[in-house]
């Protein structure tokens, strides 16, 4: 079950697509259930479309309610601890899984977020004892704090429906191991040997370009779930910000500014103000939607002219495009105190190129996964100096990467997805 999936082109629709194209392979019949294209316009690829016809999958697409004044005052950010996905679905949803489930549907794997979707997995253990439910957690729940909670009472709440949840699934799935841990660590009474380690994948190594550019091209595709207005509540202290915000809750010190671009700018901005005669020969390139706070950050780095944005791109011009660069770009957001627990989709894609990485990262998930490729060229986001001459000694010398292709066997999908095929066996 899956609120996004093709021919939808975002970051929530390459995994359940993987997940069923792989169980298909495997001699399974898998039957998605998602929405309806219309719920997400402005979303549609053609070339997913055409890639989920030649799988064959068979999918279910439910009608959802449209969003209304009702919704979104009863589940704002102050009245409620989820989205509103769940209760607009729900009508279509539940007469759809009833059907299979009196069909001998065993298993059911809910993919989240929408967090909301949770809620099903707690439904269908009350009303099917039978039924297997196995939650896919493609990020972090209670401890993902792209903003503040509105108090600790909302933190606490979303934390024990979260373990309410854990309780019901016979397998919860996480993408990074320090997910893991942290699932762990906040619900020690959840049994432990629940939690698999399922990463994201790439199906196969692709082919490289062999075209030259010019300049030496940085890439970069997708977002970076940074806002500036957000950043402020998640730093500031309580007397800094309006009374109406005063009981806001944090479980951890997040910054989401590390997983925007300003450090590696930063980086860039004093290597080519130590060494300027390199300005002309870099060109950084982003493909995405474009969020307004990245052009005062060009020019607060004084970037102008290396840096080129050319727009969101369906996936097969995404793939073009990842091909064409001479290095991909990663970032991570910073936690302090503890490990950072996302690892952004887009690095399996990265690592199916066998092509550099510049990973400006801070300590956790992501670093972890990218240092032992053989192919992470790693800035440190806090040590200014040392990053520049690291990035000197890529742009004069080269890249001195040599790829590690026993440790990134493992993330092909046939390989990652392997213990699920257990789990379903058993």
């Amino acid at each position: 079950m899956a609120y996004e999936f093709y021919p939808v082109n975002n970051g929530g629709s390459h995994r359940p697509f993987r997940m069923a194209s792989y169980l298909l392979d495997q001699g399974y019949n898998p039957i998605v259930i998602t929405v309806d294209d219309k719920d997400q316009l402005g979303l549609y690829d053609g070339s997913l479309e055409k890639r989920l016809n030649r799988t064959g999958i068979e999918v279910i697409r439910t009608p959802i309610k449209p969003p209304n004044l009702y919704t979104r005052i009863s589940t704002s950010y102050y009245i409620n601890i989820v989205d509103d996905t769940f209760n607009r679905w729900k009508p279509y949803l539940i007469d759809e899984l009833n059907t299979l489930t009196r069909d001998g549907v065993r298993d059911i794997i809910i993919t989240v977020p929408p967090f909301s979707l949770a809620y099903l997995g707690l439904i269908l253990k009350k009303k099917y004892s039978s039924v297997r439910i196995i939650m896919d957690m493609r990020d972090a729940w209670a401890n993902w704090n792209i903003a503040p909670y509105a108090s600790w009472l909302h933190y606490y709440m979303t934390s024990r429906l979260e373990r309410k949840v854990f309780e019901a699934a016979i397998y919860i799935l996480g993408t990074s191991k320090v997910t893991i841990e942290d699932f762990q660590s906040d619900h020690p009474h959840v049994d432990p040997s629940k939690f698999l380690f399922i990463p994201n994948s790439f199906d196969r190594y692709r082919d490289l370009e062999s075209k030259k550019n010019k300049r030496i091209k940085i890439g970069y595709v997708g977002s970076f779930y940074y806002e500036p207005s957000r950043e402020f509540l998640l730093t500031a202290s309580w007397y800094q910000k309006k009374p109406h915000q005063w009981l806001q809750f944090l479980p951890h010190r997040e910054q989401w500014i590390y997983r925007s671009p300003y450090f590696f700018f930063k980086i860039l901005d004093g290597f080519f103000s130590q060494y300027p005669g390199f300005k002309e020969s870099i060109e950084i390139v982003f493909a995405g939607m474009q969020p307004a706070w990245l052009k005062p950050m060009i020019d607060e780095c004084n970037l102008q002219g290396c840096v080129r944005h050319v727009g969101k791109l369906n996936k097969q011009d995404v793939e073009d495009f990842e091909r064409s660069v001479d290095y991909l770009l990663i970032t991570s957001a910073k936690r302090h105190g503890r490990k950072d627990y996302s690892i952004a989709g887009k690095t399996y894609e990265y690592m199916s190129l066998r092509k550099p990485i510049i990973a400006c990262v801070a300590e956790g998930a992501q670093k972890d996964l990218l240092e032992p490729t053989g192919l992470a060229v790693v800035l440190d986001p806090d040590k200014l100096e040392e990053s520049i001459d690291v990035l000197k000694q890529l742009v004069t010398r080269g890249p001195e990467v040599s790829m590690d292709e026993s440790y990134c066997n493992q993330f092909l999908t046939s390989n990652a997805l392997a213990p699920l095929l257990k789990v379903l066996n058993d």
